[in-house]
């Protein structure tokens, strides 16, 4: 019986086994990090809601918070896509805003029943609820929805 010789093993090249698969992933974590905030160059949300609701009590405007989660698709989408847009920034600058973790922040979320992310929660300048929404919505439904609380919250008074 006459054996028949065996292929001789190629060997794969270190980069080519760990090296392109560990830069492809480095480029994805690169450019999913950067399109988490795309926003932000535009309006600047506050991160305290203390310091938000002073400012809403002080200039007569409602507050609105963005309950959010950062492991969330639909928040991402919404940043990415809604609140981008030149028309739902304009009716935004007639409120306070704030940006809150509702998973960091379980009173807030409690108090306001929270039950998924995003939400959005109009106060007027006294802390009463005038509208909330969950859910990721577009920006004609979401420049509604801040059409709607704006007509909602009372006007505030001359000095």
């Amino acid at each position: 019986m006459t054996e028949l010789p065996l292929p001789e093993r190629q060997t794969v090249s270190t980069w080519r086994r760990y090296g392109w698969p560990a830069l492809i992933l480095l480029v994805a974590a690169v450019v999913y990090g950067t399109s988490l905030r795309p926003f932000a160059k535009g309006l600047d949300w506050s991160d305290d809601y203390a310091q938000a609701r002073r400012e809403s009590a002080e200039s007569g405007r409602p507050l609105l918070i963005e309950f959010f989660s950062p492991s969330c698709p639909y928040c991402s989408h919404m940043e990415r896509d809604t609140l981008v847009r030149s028309e739902v920034k304009e009716l935004l600058t007639s409120f306070a805003r704030v940006r809150v973790n509702a998973w960091e922040a379980q009173e807030l979320s409690t108090r306001y029943a929270v039950d998924a992310v995003p939400a959005y929660v109009a106060l007027d300048a006294n802390e009463r609820l005038i509208a909330r929404v969950e859910g990721y919505l577009p920006a004609d439904e979401f420049n509604e929805f801040l059409r709607r609380a704006l007509e909602a919250a009372p006007t505030p008074r001359a000095p």
